[in-house]
């Protein structure tokens, strides 16, 4: 049986997709082996590189760290990179089409290489239409794919439902298979009234297109200090700077 492939794409850069994959990836180690899990970056823009002098998306990176998925092959994970002054180069290029063609194999191929999971966690890159240029869109990549789309909304109530208007409509003309909302970054005092006004009943009344009714998986908080690594992380990167302060207690590794 091929894997379930879930995928996981955000209102914008940053909307919280890694964040999101770690957290989902989590969860299902206490139902499966994790050798079972999969995760793949179809289309990314922030490289590193890895031994071996290859190059993949810094998400990747951050997945193997934390995640203990045991035996990535990470040249795998990042199939298409769209670095600095492609698109550039993609639009002078006069056979665009193939080079698309090359870019959805190389995807495809990808996926192909974890057959053997029970299912592959997909994660976007920035809004619904980056990559959209090459014919590689969120919405594209995940029809590409065959993926159940999860998606990630910002928080407020008139600004959430102006962003899943445009986002969501897109995903609708591109027959793409969202079949659920995760809510991040929520001033906490407000989730309950977020809760209150933006409903299942509601999305599914606005958006009834989709092929399976639109569910909502969440409402998470904003927490300020998540994007900051810790003082710990800063030392260990910084081998050479004077430590003032005693670096071995707990405020150094919150």
């Amino acid at each position: 049986m091929a894997p379930k492939i879930v995928y996981i794409t955000g209102f914008r850069q940053h909307a919280g997709k890694t964040v999101a994959s770690i957290g989902l990836i989590s969860l299902l180690r206490k139902f499966m082996p994790p050798e079972k899990i999969g995760y793949i970056k179809p289309v990314g823009q922030e490289l590193v590189q890895i031994s071996g002098g290859a190059k993949v998306d810094k998400d990747v990176k951050v997945i193997e760290k934390f995640c203990g998925i045991p035996d990535m092959k990470l040249e795998n994970l990042s199939p298409v990179q769209l670095g600095s002054g492609f698109t550039k180069d993609y639009l002078k290029n006069e056979d665009k089409s193939n080079i698309s063609k090359g870019f959805s194999r190389d995807i495809v191929n990808s996926f192909d290489s974890m057959v053997n999971k029970d299912i592959i966690i997909a994660e976007g890159t920035g809004h619904p239409g980056v990559g959209g240029i090459v014919g590689l869109s969120n919405a594209h990549v995940g029809n590409l794919i065959g993926a159940d789309i999860l998606y990630i909304s910002g928080g407020g109530i008139g600004k959430a439902l102006d962003m899943l208007e445009v986002d969501l409509s897109y995903f609708l003309y591109m027959k793409t298979n969202v079949r659920g909302i995760l809510f991040n970054r929520l001033i906490p005092n407000k989730i309950n009234t977020v809760k209150e006004y933006i409903t299942e009943k509601l999305l599914q009344e606005m958006y009834p297109g989709f092929k399976h009714p639109i569910s909502i998986y969440g409402y998470l908080p904003t927490i300020e200090d998540l994007p900051n690594p810790s003082m710990g992380v800063v030392k260990k990167h910084l081998k050479k700077a004077n430590v003032i302060g005693d670096s071995d207690t707990e405020p150094w590794h919150r």
